[in-house]
């Protein structure tokens, strides 16, 4: 009777291990899922915040130096039907500078709509970029008056539509990077 006691014993010492062990590793597995869950959060909310400070700043130059006025002024004068050449700005992007470019392959893993407003507006921002090197190079300048003047309306409508994406990204950010 004591070594069938001493077996049953030994049977509830093991199975209160083996327990324990279960019991042990299901709480270290959920610790770990914690702190990854953390870091995660912590990441989208540190892109969130460089890439709202990029779009502010992209904003910023565009406005300060008042851009969209010097390209209106433009098209208004060559409307008037004066001899205007287009505007060199000496402009220049680089995108492996980009808050964006480097961290492309993280950008889904911030919240819709974010993801796809960043790449409509990275986009928008490199058709202007696209448009002002143009004028810089003086190729605009050898287009015909309707055809320049064609070229300015775009350049001023997606102009207009890229500070107002800009505005609206840089809300959806400002929300992802406080969450």
């Amino acid at each position: 009777m004591d070594i069938i006691n001493q077996n049953i014993g030994a049977v509830v010492a093991a199975g209160i291990g083996l327990m324990g062990a279960i019991i042990g590793a299901a709480i270290t597995q959920f610790g770990v899922l914690a702190l990854d869950r953390r870091r995660e959060k912590r990441d989208c909310q540190g892109l969130a915040s460089a890439l709202l400070a990029e779009v502010k700043a992209m904003v910023h130059v565009e406005e300060a130096h008042s851009y969209r006025a010097l390209y209106q002024d433009t098209l208004t004068r060559i409307n008037k039907g004066k001899a205007v050449p287009m505007p060199n700005i000496s402009y220049e992007t680089n995108p492996a500078r980009s808050v964006y470019y480097t961290n492309l392959s993280h950008i889904g893993t911030l919240p819709v709509p974010i993801p796809e407003k960043m790449v409509r507006l990275s986009y928008e921002y490199e058709v202007i970029a696209a448009d002002r090197r143009c004028m810089d190079k003086g190729e605009w300048n050898t287009q015909e008056q309707p055809q320049r003047i064609t070229m300015l309306e775009h350049h001023l409508k997606t102009y207009d539509a890229f500070v107002a994406l800009a505005h609206e990204v840089a809300g959806h950010l400002e929300t992802a990077s406080k969450k």
